[in-house]
Formats: C-alpha cells, structure tokens, sequence
C-alpha cells in the first residue's frame, strides 16, 4: 500500500489518520450545518496549495469571490494561486445548467483556471472537467475538494447525480485524493450507502447542544484507507481560524 502523502492540515487529525490520504482516496466528511465541514475542505485545499500540489475546488452553487473572501479572511492567501493557474474552480450548478431559479443562483461563468474564466454555453461536464485538470500539472498533483455535494442530490435527484460523481471521479482517478462534504441527515439511504461504499474514508462532524447553552463540536473518523477505524468523538475547537483537534 503507498504511504500517505496527502495532509489536512488540522491540528492533531493527521496524527490520527497515520500522517495522512492516499493517493487515490475517496474521502466523505458528513457534518451537520453547524460543525462547519467547509472549513475542513478549505483547510485541507490551503495545506495541499501550500505543499506545492495543485487543487480542483468544486462547489455547488458557489461564487468563486464568496469562496476567495472567506479562504482570505481564514488567513490564506488564495487568489495568487488562482492567478498562477494552480488552484482551479468548478461550479456544479451552473456547470449543469440548473436552472437559476431552482438554485436561487446568480448569474456567473461555470470554470474559472488561472483567473481566465470558461462561459457555460459549450460547457458540458466532461469537457469542463477536462479544461480544468488539464493545466494542472499531474506530477504536482490534483487534490480535489467537492462542497455540499447534498444541494447536488437534492436538485439532481439520485440516479443522474451518482452518474455524474462517477464521470467526475474517473476523470481525476490516479491524480490525488478527493474530500466530499456532504450534510448529515441530508442524503437518501441508497445514495448515502453509495458512498459508504465507494469512499476509502469516512470523518463524521457534528456540534452536539450543551444544557449550559452553546455547543461542542466533534469529530470522528469512521472508515480510514478502506479499513473500519476507533469511530470515538473528539472535541475539536476553532483556534485562529484553524481547526484543533483537542488533547485527550
């Protein structure tokens, strides 16, 4: 089995994951809307930026300032890395051709690579995928991080998405490991057991109510590189804008 080369970057997780994803991993973070499962993915994809590996951002919906914005305000400097043509964003809604008003959506461009931006007319998903991989130079690397990919499921329904998530996942298969966020509670038994059975590994988040008022989040790590894991609850803070895994 190769060893692990792909980090998180939080804080006491990639202790517990034996220092990291492999290659070809496909990994789920299922967490409820209040635990924050975005902020795992833009760590992760800041971590691997930084370690000089190239990543794909695909969201559902999403507005590439929005996502620039909120990477800033973490303190990573993104917007470099799009400029440099390494950090590439896909937006699966209007990729698709959802229509806007299912989606509340804006009007936007679909890909944007280095900066340059691909209009949605002549995009399908194969193409569009292929644009976007194609400039990321694969020796680098390709860690591909997948946001809310529930909205997905929810507007596309479940055959048409699962078929979509293959093409996409075959397209990028042998260039790095893949984060999926999904929203817990939010996915239909037999897409949620499609994906327990594809992904390699599994990290449930969630914020459970304190009596005293406000929350405590948690996390655990269900499935790690295809094997069933300690599946215990750690506590994990926000610090700096940074998730921490706390000490037990």
């Amino acid at each position: 089995m190769p060893k692990p080369r792909f980090l998180t970057g939080i804080r006491g997780l990639d202790e517990l994951l034996g220092g990291g994803f492999h290659n070809n991993s496909e990994v789920v973070i299922s967490a409820d809307w209040l635990s924050r499962g975005d902020r795992f993915l833009k760590e992760t994809a800041w971590t691997n930026l930084l370690k000089g590996f190239n990543v794909l951002y695909i969201g559902f919906d999403i507005d590439e300032d929005q996502v620039v914005s909120s990477m800033e305000e973490m303190g990573f400097e993104i917007r470099r890395y799009l400029d440099n043509g390494l950090l590439a964003m896909i937006d699966l809604a209007q990729l698709l051709q959802i229509p806007p008003e299912a989606m509340f959506a804006r009007e936007k461009e679909a890909v944007s690579i280095g900066g340059k931006k691909l209009s949605t007319s002549d995009a399908t998903l194969t193409r569009a995928f292929g644009r976007a991989v194609g400039p990321l130079e694969p020796k680098k690397g390709v860690v591909v991080v997948v946001a809310n990919l529930s909205s997905h499921v929810s507007s596309l329904g479940e055959d048409r998405t699962m078929k979509e998530y293959v093409t996409m996942v075959g397209l990028w298969k042998g260039r790095g490991p893949q984060f999926i966020e999904v929203v817990e509670g939010a996915l239909p038994p037999r897409f949620e057991g499609f994906l327990r059975a594809r992904a390699t590994d599994w990290i449930d988040m969630r914020a459970v109510e304190l009596e005293e008022g406000g929350y405590r989040q948690q996390l655990r790590v269900t499935k790690l590189h295809g094997e069933a894991a300690d599946a215990r609850w750690r506590d994990y803070t926000i610090r700096d804008e940074r998730i921490v895994i706390e000490e037990e």
